[in-house]
């Protein structure tokens, strides 16, 4: 229950596609602008078809993004999810506040 405080308002998504849009909206790129929808994107599998455009859109305005154990996006390890924020502190920030989830996904996905 305390984690959940620490969660940004969520919204679920429909397709990777259009989520990652929802990272760049308003008059600047990312959770900075006034009309951000979305401050993180979680995903507890990725294939690559469907990240790696995202992926670079991510890194050129800044961002950051590790799988759930928080290593480097690996195309071969689909499994092991996703998740990306405006910059590498709020990535640490959301990913300690989903910790329990991330071990209990972490577990059926084995």
């Amino acid at each position: 229950a305390a984690a959940l405080g620490q969660i940004p308002a969520m919204e679920a998504g429909s397709a990777a596609s259009f989520d990652y849009g929802r990272l760049f909206t308003g008059p600047t790129l990312f959770a900075r602008s006034s009309e951000t929808r979305a401050r993180f994107l979680l995903y507890r599998q990725s294939k690559p078809w469907d990240h790696v455009p995202g992926l670079f859109m991510v890194a050129e305005a800044g961002g950051y993004a590790a799988d759930l154990t928080g290593q480097p996006y690996d195309m071969e390890k689909g499994k092991d999810g996703l998740l990306l924020a405006a910059d590498e502190g709020e990535w640490q920030r959301i990913h300690r506040a989903f910790a329990p989830a991330i071990d209990l996904l972490m577990q059926t996905a084995a």
